[in-house]
């Protein structure tokens, strides 16, 4: 599998440059990661796998949100991204 990460970005800093007059660029500083959710594989033909990040109120999430990430029994989540896998996987939503 091809290796992913979902994380959220939680701070900000910034450099500031040794030569010369003051010179500032953005940064961020840390980002947190938690357990990601596998939702429902759409397309069969690809070999793509969703993943589902952060739960969010179910009032906050539209119907189709919530029926999409229902079929993997888990509730909506904040972002899905879709992974594509090199080759085949034999996974189901309650083995990932």
């Amino acid at each position: 599998m091809n290796p992913g990460l979902l994380a959220t970005k939680v701070g900000m800093t910034r450099i500031l440059s040794e030569n010369g007059p003051p010179n500032r660029r953005p940064c961020s500083r840390r980002g947190r990661a938690s357990f990601c959710r596998c939702v429902p594989v759409r397309r069969m033909v690809t070999t793509p796998l969703q993943l589902g990040f952060e739960d969010v109120k179910p009032h906050r999430s539209t119907k189709a949100l919530i029926g999409h990430c229902g079929k993997a029994g888990t509730g909506p989540k904040k972002a899905i991204q879709e992974v594509r896998l090199r080759e085949a996987a034999q996974v189901s939503p309650a083995t990932c």
